[in-house]
């Protein structure tokens, strides 16, 4: 409910509805509310390896690769911008201004406040732009006040570069309107911020004095540089009223600087060094920030001095040097200094490690991943060229089923002997060992025939380049050259059906193995005919005949 409240009532300011501003303080909201804005973003977190189909096969398994793709997650941050008061100066609303001052609102303290960035049209933010980079500069005003005047403003970019503000032309960047601003994945500059015209009025001016603003040196020297007067005079005159006041940070005023003391020993420098190397690299800088602060002040009462009372007056010559003798302190070779100088570049030095180590070893597993890849891959690829070798096979026989003449196996009905060892690549080829005695039943064109192992009592298909009429006259000769072996093509398309059409009508027994005999004494009886053939020269078949 606070929320909704306070971002209804950096809307009213921003419209101007004074009324409504009064309503909603009335009710609860908070005269210091400031406008939230969220920033999301899809972002790239990591790489993770993934397996993709990349073609569809009718015949064997689909093809498939791995490669690596993006993590991407959606990410969001939401930071406070500006305050109900600041939004009712930039818009030069004065009724506004007045009815938060006199409900409570802060008329002291930096008014700041964020702007986003935009990111790519087509693609995800990296790890590394969305932790730098999505947030793109903060406008800052040292107070109120100097914003109501226009000057001392200054924009630092997520890069650390920073500019003056407002610009050449009096415009600051300022958050599109809206008490709660979402920007999902912007990518045009209009999306993320609005620059406004800052014009300087009098009256918005006179509310923050009368309201207790504090007028500091800084405030002072914005007024100067403003070309209208009258804000100047105004300012002077609280100034004389109720005096300059401190900056917030006074640390410089109530620290003074000791006198060095002489050094007998290196150990006693080192010692001396690391203990105000504790506390250098927090004091260095509030002082710089009070030497500016004060130049400004200096500078306007030596200027006045001098109207007065001469160049070379005690009040001249004493702020003069104050300022040289703080400048000097602040940018001499103070140990200290060096010291803060060089923590900063080792802890940059630390980080920019940090970053080299993770990206090394991300380096280090995809590595690992693509070797196992390949390792993948080239069992893949043997198995692929024998699969192939199989293909081309099936293909031509394929072609010979699908309309080429072939010739029809011949009815051989011959009992051979195996001459050199085959070991099957198919489910109906059949295992052949040096010396088994197979009956040869069907021989086909292509040098392939079917039959049975008496040995191995196993039927199948068979290379005949491997048998011949004689047994061997001794064992298998291990540097005896294997005998080539012709691709299937008749054997393969014709050899099933010519098979199972042959043992169905020649052989009834389909118990276990298939067998082609009807009983043991007609094996005996075939085998010794078939023996008694392959003696005799006159009633043997040429195998050359075949074809």
């Amino acid at each position: 409910m606070a929320a909704t409240i306070d971002a209804q009532l950096v809307e009213a300011v921003e419209k101007g509805r004074t009324v409504d501003v009064r309503r909603l303080i009335d009710a609860g909201a908070n005269p210091d509310a400031r406008k939230q804005m969220t920033m999301g973003a899809l972002v790239v977190t990591g790489k993770r390896l993934v397996r993709i189909k990349v073609r569809s096969n009718l015949f064997r398994e689909d093809d498939f690769e791995e490669k690596f793709e993006e993590v991407v997650e959606a990410k969001s941050d939401t930071v406070d911008c500006e305050s109900a008061l600041t939004r009712a100066i930039l818009h030069g609303h004065v009724d506004c201004v007045a009815a938060l001052l006199e409900l409570g609102a802060k008329v002291d303290g930096p008014a700041d406040w964020k702007f986003g960035n935009v990111g790519p049209e087509t693609t995800a933010w990296s790890s590394d732009s969305w932790e730098k980079e999505r947030w793109s500069g903060t406008v800052s005003f040292p107070s109120p006040l100097c914003l109501a005047v226009g000057r001392g403003g200054k924009v630092q970019w997520w890069n650390g570069d920073i500019v003056v503000s407002p610009d050449n032309s009096g415009k600051v960047p300022s958050s599109p309107r809206g008490g709660r601003v979402a920007l999902n994945s912007p990518t045009k500059m209009d999306d993320i911020r609005i620059m406004l015209k800052l014009s300087p009025r009098l009256e918005i001016v006179q509310l923050l004095l009368s309201h207790g603003a504090s007028v500091t040196a800084t405030e002072l020297s914005a007024a100067k540089t403003f070309p209208d007067l009258r804000i100047l005079r105004i300012v002077e005159g609280h100034v004389s009223k109720n005096g300059l006041k401190s900056p917030p940070s006074a640390a410089f005023s109530q620290r003074v600087p000791r006198p060095l003391q002489p050094v007998n020993s290196s150990s006693s420098l080192s010692a001396t060094t690391l203990n105000s190397s504790r506390t250098s690299s927090d004091n260095v800088i509030p002082y710089m920030r009070r030497v500016d602060s004060l130049a400004g002040f200096t500078s306007s009462v030596r200027a006045e001095q001098t109207s007065t009372s001469g160049a070379d007056s005690p009040g001249t010559l004493l702020g003069s040097s104050f300022l040289q003798d703080s400048k000097l302190l602040l940018n001499g070779p103070d140990p200290q200094q060096r010291i803060s100088a060089l923590e900063k570049e080792l802890l940059i030095s630390q980080r920019d490690n940090a970053n080299l180590i993770n990206q090394i070893s991300t380096l280090k597993q995809e590595q690992s991943a693509l070797m196992s890849r390949i390792t993948a891959l080239e069992g893949l690829n043997t198995h692929l060229i024998a699969r192939n070798s199989d293909l081309e096979e099936e293909n031509a026989a394929l072609r010979i089923w699908n309309g080429q003449q072939s010739k029809p196996p011949v009815a051989l009905k011959q009992m051979l002997f195996v001459v050199a060892d085959f070991d099957p690549r198919n489910p109906d080829e059949l295992q052949l060992r040096v010396g088994n005695e197979v009956f040869v039943n069907l021989a086909f064109t292509d040098g392939w025939a079917s039959g049975l192992n008496t040995t191995s009592h196993a039927s199948g298909l068979f290379p005949l380049s491997h048998l011949a009429p004689e047994a061997p006259s001794r064992g298998p000769d291990v540097d005896a050259a294997i005998p080539p072996t012709n691709a299937r093509l008749e054997s393969l398309a014709l050899g099933v059906s010519s098979t199972v059409a042959m043992k169905s009508r020649l052989f009834n027994d389909v118990a276990g193995p298939p067998s082609l005999f009807h009983t043991p004494s007609e094996a005996r009886t075939l085998g010794s005919q078939a023996t008694k053939t392959a003696t005799s020269p006159a009633g043997v078949m040429s195998l050359n005949t075949l074809g």
